[in-house]
């Protein structure tokens, strides 16, 4: 068996297991044991459960993202104002939309992407605000084996230079401090707020 095929069914049954309790809150999986920047995460109680880290390895496939677990239809939120740059299908990784934020305080652009959406509600163009929903959970795409949100952050000189980061360094209220979306936080500038609504 190929590595790919291996990575796959890895993956499969990782998000089989994390599916069965697809409501837990307030928790997030720990990053793998050869992570190279593992961040402590500090989970609000009503978040939805983080099956799994933003790993960039030295060799082999990396996941450039956290996987957040939750039943389809959850809304999908907005994590900052910002611009609608793809909005598609695509087999991998389903529906997804990507969202341009602009430049941050170091000149860089920060671009979020959300994968494996039941449903999309925003097209190319789209201005959106920090917390606006933008489309449902899901599972839609190849990768996508279970009801979760694949979330990425993206950050670069550019669009095409953007390179992935962890999530957990970009959050309104300081790394690895997970940010519930609420009133009064569409207003800030900077940081990102989780993508799914917490309870």
């Amino acid at each position: 068996m190929n590595l790919a095929v291996r990575w796959v069914c890895a993956i499969a049954a990782s998000l089989a297991i994390v599916a069965c309790d697809s409501e837990e809150r307030g928790r997030a999986h720990w990053y793998r044991a050869d992570a190279t920047n593992p961040i402590d995460v500090e989970m609000p109680a009503g978040a939805l459960y983080i099956s799994q880290q933003f790993f960039q390895p030295s060799a082999g496939p990396p996941h450039a993202g956290i996987d957040i677990i939750g039943p389809r239809g959850t809304p999908i939120l907005a994590a900052a104002p910002g611009k609608v740059v793809a909005s598609h299908y695509e087999p991998l990784y389903g529906n997804r939309i990507r969202l341009d934020h602009g430049v941050d305080g170091q000149g860089r652009r920060v671009f979020t992407q959300y994968y494996h959406m039941d449903k999309r509600f925003r097209r190319v163009g789209d201005r959106v605000r920090r917390g606006q929903v933008i489309g449902h959970l899901g599972s839609t795409g190849v990768l996508g084996l279970a009801n979760h949100l694949h979330f990425e952050v993206h950050r670069g000189v550019s669009e095409a230079e953007a390179v992935p980061r962890d999530p957990h360094l970009f959050w309104v209220n300081g790394v690895g401090k997970v940010t519930c979306f609420r009133a009064g936080l569409g207003g800030v500038a900077q940081g990102l707020t989780f993508p799914t609504p917490c309870s």
